[in-house]
This record gives C-alpha cells, structure tokens and sequence, in this order.
C-alpha cells in the first residue's frame, strides 16, 4: 500500500515538472518571438550551449556582442550609420571637441609592434621623468601588447584632466622599468594651420584638416594674423578634410557670407525640415576668397565649399568631392561606445546643380596630378590680376 501511494506521488510530481519545463519552454519561445531580433537571441544562445569553446569570459562575451551590433548595421546598408567601439569613440570625440586630457607625448609604433613614447618638453610625462624612445608596457590596468591598436593605448592614456595615470614603461638606454604617475592636463588638438606659402605672393594659405568645434575660432584667428600681414587674398585649403560637426560648418561659411541660409537639412518627417542660418553678417566678406578641395574633401568641408560658391562668394579649385550630404547622430553607449545614426540629408540653397549626385563641382578643375598649393596659388595669382 505504502509503494503504491509513493508511486503515484512520484507520477504526480513527474507531471508537475513535466508541466513546469514545457511551460519554461514556451516562455522561451514566445520570448524570442516577441523580440524584435528573434533568430539573433536564438543563435546565440545555441552558441553559448552547444560550442566547444563557448564565451569564455566577459571581455570575449563583449567582443562577440561588437561583432553582432557590427553585422548589424553592415547589414543596414548605410555606409554612414555605424557601430564605433569606445576606444575608436573617444579619440574620434577629442578629435571633433579639439581638446583632451593627455600626459603630453607623442606615440608611435615601430617595426616590432612596439609602442615607444617620446615626452614633449616641459610636458607631465617629461616632469615625470619619461625619456625619448621609452617602451610603453602597461597603462593602468592595460597591458600593452603587440596587437594592441594605436586607438586603444591612446584612449587608455587620455582621460579628464587633473585626474592620474600609472605607466609601466621600459628606459631603453638602461634597459630599466620604471612605474611612472602622471597627472592629465588639457591639451589642444589644433584644426588649422596658416602661413604664406610662396614667397613674395601675397596669398595666406588657411590648411583645415578637420571641421571641430574649436574650428570656426581658429580659422578667424588665423585671418586676422594673414590680414595683418597684408594679405591680399585667402585659400581655405580642404583638401582631405572628412568634415565633422555640421554647426561648425555653417559658422565658418557664414563668416564669410552676409546673414542668410547656409543649408537645408531634410528629415524623414518632412516636418521637421528646417534651413540653418548664419544669424549675423559675416566679418570676412571683403577679402577675396578661394577654397581647395579634392576628392577626401566631405561632409561639413563640403557644406562650407557648396555654400560659399551657391553664393558667388569664393572660387573653388580642385577636383569634385567627395558628395556626403547626410547627418549623423551620435549616441553614446553604456560602455563608451557609440552607435552613429544617419537622421537627416543636407542640400545647398541656390547652388545651380544637384549636390547629391557627386559632390561640389569645381569652378577650376584639377587633374589628380595637379592637386598641389603651387599649382593652387599660381591660378590666384593670375585670377587677381
């Protein structure tokens, strides 16, 4: 009697787990279902039960979860929208804000795939006794190895300012490790160079090699230093300039320009468009004006040379650009990284042809083998005279 009441216990509760299981079962799958990426979850998760080497640690399940985002937005079919890791991410953004929290040395990279620092003068690396050529072998808790990228030692270094970093490094003349601590201070990324490249030719060269938010400063910086030493016209040299914030962009045309639209930009609402206005006279709008652009020369470098030639106000030289006219938001990641999403197109207001189908037409075109500062400056000086 007593064997047969446990038997039926035991089917009871055989039929209670039974139940219990198929119902975990059918959780499983209606969540999958209902998530907007089903197939995705379920691979990985056959991955992580199945795989002989199955995610062995977080760092390798993180890895695996950038290649998946990657995949993701490769497959979205914007060339633009991106998935950017958060050492890539926050050199791109010191880059674009033109300042960082830095030690104050150069990096390089040698042959071996050895990462040796050279301290500038009077830098806090150099305070902290660092020498030329030293061997960089760990930052922090970062262990520098020969697969290591130049974006990830560099982010492992910068970091806000006032704040300390620990290196390990190796002195190479006495073969000697050493642990140093630095303390971050602000360092500036410049955007613009300026000079007079010819001797004797009044014509002030302003080299941007990036559109960042200290940009439109520098650039009248550098104007009125050209214009102080009697230049008599300027080249706003674009050449290989990717672009970068789209404000900055417009101010810089607008300083150039009397106050009106600089650009339109669309969005998927149409409304939501919106024209982006340059709110004062610009200051520059006498000096004569020419811009130097190539194939590389993109996003916000092509909103200033589209808008400035759309308004008759400088030449361009050079060879078609590059043709980006979208926008891109950036958002940040819990992790540092960053997904960047197209959210708008930008057109030129007057310009007499279509932008989007190959980029800003030269007025003067360039063979490749022409795209130099000489050849640039001699057509300005005959276009004076």
């Amino acid at each position: 009697m007593k064997r047969r009441k446990f038997l039926q216990f035991l089917s009871i509760l055989m039929i209670i787990s039974i139940s219990f299981a198929a119902g975990m079962g059918t959780k499983t799958w209606i969540d999958h279902s209902n998530s907007q990426l089903p197939i995705l979850h379920q691979a990985y998760k056959l991955l992580e039960d199945y795989a002989y080497k199955p995610p062995a640690d977080d760092d390798e399940a993180t890895q695996l979860e950038y290649g998946m985002i990657s995949g993701l937005f490769q497959a979205f079919a914007d060339p633009h929208s991106r998935f950017v890791a958060p050492s890539v991410h926050e050199v791109e953004m010191d880059r674009l804000e033109g300042v960082f929290g830095g030690i104050g040395a150069q990096i390089e990279k040698n042959a071996e795939n050895v990462f040796l620092l050279y301290p500038v003068d009077d830098s806090p690396a150099q305070q902290a006794g660092m020498l030329n050529a030293d061997v960089l072998l760990q930052v922090d808790d970062f262990i520098v190895l020969p697969e290591s990228t130049m974006d990830d030692v560099i982010s492992a270094i910068r970091g806000p300012v006032n704040t300390e970093v620990t290196l390990i490094i190796l002195h190479q003349n006495i073969e000697e490790s050493e642990i140093l601590s630095v303390t971050r201070q602000e360092f500036s990324i410049p955007s613009v160079s300026y000079s007079f490249p010819i001797k004797n030719i009044p014509i002030g060269v302003i080299k941007v090699t990036i559109i960042a938010a200290s940009t439109p400063a520098e650039i009248e910086t550098a104007l009125n230093a050209l214009i102080s030493q009697n230049a008599e016209a300027v080249v706003l040299d674009l050449r290989d300039n990717s672009g970068g914030y789209v404000d900055a962009g417009v101010n810089i045309a607008g300083m150039f320009l009397p106050r009106g639209d600089i650009i339109g930009k669309k969005f998927h609402d149409p409304e939501q468009d919106i024209l982006l206005t340059y709110p004062q006279d610009g200051a520059y709008q006498e000096i004569p004006l020419y811009v130097f652009v190539n194939h590389n020369t993109a996003s916000s470098a092509e909103i200033i040379t589209g808008a400035l030639q759309a308004q008759q106000r400088a030449k361009v030289i050079g060879t078609t650009t590059y043709g980006k006219n979208s926008v891109q938001l950036v958002f940040d990641l819990e992790d540092g990284s960053s997904v960047h999403i197209t959210n708008a197109i930008w057109y030129i207001p007057g310009l007499s042809y279509d932008f989007s189908e190959h980029g800003v037409l030269p007025d003067v075109e360039l063979a490749d083998d022409q795209i130099t500062i000489d050849t640039c400056l001699k057509i300005i000086e005959q276009d004076l005279q």
